[in-house]
This record gives structure tokens, C-alpha cells and sequence, in this order.
């Protein structure tokens, strides 16, 4: 509940920052348009040797090319401060939110976030293209100058910053979890007895994933949507069986009501002609073939799809993931 709050709290301020900054920035944008303009029809470059054009223009004097640069750099360094500052308050807020503890669902929603971010940022405000086209002039000495100094804000008018916070929050997320995935099944090898355990119904779902698929390439829909608030990202709908909140609580040693799941499959009709398995009280049946499974295979078989779904559902850390599966299958092995 904590987290959500968090992150109801950085769409608010993202919200309110980002009208700030489109309206700022359009406005310079349109500035640095009109005053390129204005000199295009005021003044030529005395230097270009082609005057024959330039009736009724003066010729570019040092004074005028001053001021025109001066000018062009306060505005600059104006949109390099907001978004200096925008990186630096933001990422100040994620931070004091720590990623350690909450789950795969949680975690989703902070990687929506990212990318409404990095969607805005880079389409919606095209900051970059705008802060380069708007440079069109013949007379060259300006040209020049206008380049140069649009080379060097360009590091500064950037969201580089938040999208390295957004690795880094995502490499934290993975350690978190693996460590909590590794001790958890260190102590259930420990404990365990050796016994052939019964397996419950609600592993079909995670069958399911390991034999059928279903699931696997699931995406969160709302990093696809142009626009990301509230009702999207904390949109209450009621889970499927393919939906991977369902696999996380099961993680976690909920066992779900059928009626909570409506697309459950049927106990009384388990299996399904699209199955190549069968599950009967404590054994699986795989292509006909019986096996038996104990208690740490089956902790082993809800950490793997967790693994599984992390992988598959944030391209970003598939293969530091997959490390990380590797590395607790030879724990349990």
C-alpha cells in the first residue's frame, strides 16, 4: 500500500512538472525561432562575398553577433536548469522509496512510470530534434555558433540521469529478489524431509507456463498507452489465470478462491486437450510419463516461473535474470 501511495505520488508530480516544462520549453523554442528569423531578414554575412541578395540588410557586425549568442546561451542554459533540476527532485523521490520488498506487480508499476517518462521526454516534447532544427540560417559565422552551442547543452537538456536510475533500479530489484529467492530455498532445503508431497491444484498455473506457454510474453499494457494516470496504472480488474499477480500471490502461499478467478480452470476438469500435463493428487504426469516431487522441488518450481515472469516481462533485465536463475538452480541442485 506504501508503494502505490509512492508511486501515485510521482505521477502527481510528474504530472504537474511536466505541463511546466512543455510550456516553457515550447515558448523558447519559439523565441529561438523568431529571433533566427529576425536576423535572417535583418542582417548577411559581410564575409560570405555575395552582397548581391542582401538589399536592404546590414551587414552581421560583432556587436549584433555577440548579443545574438548571449541571448541563444540564456535560453539554453534556462531549459538546461529546469531540466536539471526536474532530474534531480525526481530522482530524489524515487529513492527514498526503497525496491527491496515489494513484488513483481509493484515493481511493474515503477517501470511504467519510467517509460511515460522516457515517452514524453522523447516523443511528445521531442526535445532534442526541436533543439536543432530550429537552426537555419545562411549566414554561416551565426550558424556555426549556434551548433556549437547547441552541442554543448546537449548533455545538459537530457533525462539521461533518470534513465540510469532506471537501471540501477532494476539491477537493485533483481539482487533483492534473488537473495530473497536464495534463502528461501536454502532454508527449505534444510528443512525438508524428502517425502513425496502432494501437489496442489493451483500449480496448473504454474505448469501452464512451464509446459503450455500461456502467459509467458505477457506485457504490461500501460507502458503502451500514450498517456499514463492514475485509473491506468492503479486500475482494479479482476485477474485470469494468465496474469502474473496471480502467480506472485500464489509465490507467496495464498492459495486463491476459484470464485476470486473466474477463468480458473475447473478442478472437476483438469485437463485440457491443449495440455501436455495431467496432475493427479502427488504425482504430474508429463507425455504420460509419472513423476513424484517433494517439497523443495515444488518451492523450486513457484521461484523458477517468478524468474520466468521477470525475465519475460521487463526486457531490460532478461539476461541479468536469467544469471540469477541459473545460479539458484545450481543452489538446488
Amino acid at each position: 500500500m506504501l508503494f502505490d501511495l509512492h508511486i501515485k505520488f510521482l505521477l502527481f508530480y510528474f504530472n504537474l512538472m511536466k505541463r511546466f516544462i512543455q510550456t516553457h520549453f515550447n515558448l523558447s523554442h519559439q523565441i529561438l525561432t523568431r529571433l533566427l528569423k529576425y536576423c535572417n531578414q535583418t542582417f548577411y554575412d559581410p564575409e560570405s562575398g555575395n552582397n548581391g541578395n542582401n538589399q536592404g540588410k546590414e551587414p552581421l557586425t560583432e556587436e549584433a553577433y555577440i548579443a545574438i549568442n548571449d541571448t541563444v546561451e540564456d535560453i539554453y542554459s534556462t531549459i538546461a536548469i529546469i531540466f536539471g533540476n526536474f532530474n534531480m527532485k525526481l530522482t530524489e523521490i524515487i529513492r527514498k522509496q526503497s525496491v527491496e520488498w515489494i513484488s513483481i506487480h509493484q515493481f511493474a508499476k515503477l517501470n511504467a512510470f519510467f517509460e511515460e517518462v522516457a515517452q514524453f521526454f522523447k516523443k511528445d516534447l521531442n526535445a532534442h530534434d526541436k533543439l536543432t532544427t530550429w537552426i537555419v540560417t545562411d549566414i554561416e559565422k551565426l550558424k556555426i555558433s549556434l551548433l556549437n552551442n547547441n552541442e554543448n547543452f546537449d548533455e545538459k537538456i537530457t533525462i539521461e540521469p533518470l534513465l540510469n536510475l532506471r537501471v540501477q533500479c532494476g539491477k537493485d530489484y533483481v539482487s533483492y529478489f534473488h537473495k530473497h529467492n536464495h534463502d528461501t530455498m536454502k532454508h527449505t532445503l534444510e528443512q525438508d524431509s524428502w517425502m513425496v508431497s502432494d501437489i496442489p491444484y493451483t500449480y496448473r498455473i504454474y505448469f501452464d507456463l512451464i509446459f503450455n506457454g500461456e502467459g509467458a510474453h505477457r506485457k504490461e499494457s500501460i507502458s503502451e498507452k500514450p498517456e499514463l494516470d492514475e485509473e491506468d496504472i492503479f486500475r482494479s480488474a479482476r485477474p485470469d489465470v494468465n496474469d502474473l499477480e496471480v502467480v506472485r500471490r500464489l509465490a507467496l502461499g495464498e492459495t486463491p478462491k476459484l470464485r476470486e478467478f473466474p477463468n480458473l480452470p475447473n478442478e472437476d476438469n483438469e485437463k485440457t486437450d491443449k495440455s501436455v500435463f495431467e496432475i493427479k493428487k502427488s504425482e504430474l504426469i508429463v507425455n504420460k510419463q509419472r513423476f513424484k516431487l517433494n517439497g523443495s522441488l515444488l518451492v523450486l518450481i513457484k521461484l523458477t516461473c517468478d524468474y520466468y515472469n521477470v525475465a519475460y516481462k521487463f526486457d531490460q533485465l532478461r539476461e541479468l535474470t536469467l544469471t540469477k536463475m541459473f545460479d539458484l538452480l545450481k543452489v538446488s541442485g
